[in-house]
């Protein structure tokens, strides 16, 4: 990965960088994950509990954020 020092370059959220995205599905929110095998427990087949952790409190925050919004 290469930083950029071009302040005008977008700037990458680190959970793109998980390979997690969130789209709406009419009054939805949907999201997706890349799963890679650094992803999971070593020597496991089982994802480690902080990236659910992560996926699950980001889409429960934007959820939140929609219905409180004005």
């Amino acid at each position: 990965m290469s930083l950029s020092t071009d302040p005008e370059a977008p700037r990458k959220h680190v959970l793109n960088e998980l390979g997690f995205a969130t789209r709406r599905a009419g009054a939805d929110l949907r999201g997706t994950a890349s799963i890679t095998p650094e992803m999971h427990v070593p020597g496991t087949s089982c994802l480690r509990a902080s990236i659910l952790a992560t996926w699950a409190d980001t889409l429960i925050g934007l959820l939140a954020a929609q219905v409180t919004a004005p």
